[in-house]
């Protein structure tokens, strides 16, 4: 699974849209979607606040 579809699948599990997910991890939501569309990939500070996420799922 490519990370794109790690943060789409995280977001969609959570039921939050790309706006509620944005503020969580301090983005914008056009961040977001540049993300999960695979345009940009995230920052390594980004990326830690997606892994903490992921770690309060399991």
């Amino acid at each position: 699974m490519s990370n794109e579809e790690k943060l789409r699948a995280i977001r969609k599990r959570k039921g939050w849209s790309q706006e509620r997910l944005a503020r969580e991890l301090g983005v914008s939501f056009q961040t977001i979607h540049r993300w999960e569309t695979g345009k940009f990939q995230p920052s390594q500070l980004a990326q830690e606040k997606i892994d903490r996420l992921l770690e309060k799922e399991k």
